[in-house]
């Protein structure tokens, strides 16, 4: 409302835009199919960028992001996949497979 003229317009087609967007991400996270973690809140994907590094809105300034989220997720490297050995090995062996018929494709042409 505070981004409103006494008429009822948007003071600007930028500022409208973005309370359409938070508009549609509000009613999709209230049905569940989007989920809302950490600094991806709805106003930074609204807005299209994340939050400034070392800020938080609307907690107070002494307030840090790691005070108020916590750490950071670890990163998953490939020795953390759900991925299991056997399933690694019938990928390698399909693969391998699709290979070889490729090459014998090209010898034979």
């Amino acid at each position: 409302m505070a981004q409103k003229k006494k008429d009822g317009e948007y003071t600007s087609t930028a500022t409208r835009e973005i309370t359409e967007k938070i508009d549609e991400l509000t009613s999709l996270s209230a049905e569940g199919s989007l989920s809302i973690s950490g600094r991806e809140d709805i106003l930074s994907i609204a807005i299209g960028h994340p939050e400034h590094n070392g800020r938080v809105r609307g907690v107070g300034q002494r307030i840090g992001i790691r005070q108020y989220f916590g750490k950071p997720p670890g990163r998953k490297g490939l020795g953390s996949s759900n991925v299991t050995r056997d399933e690694i090995m019938h990928i390698r062996e399909e693969i391998r497979q699709e290979v070889t018929q490729q090459v014998e494709e090209q010898v034979t042409k």
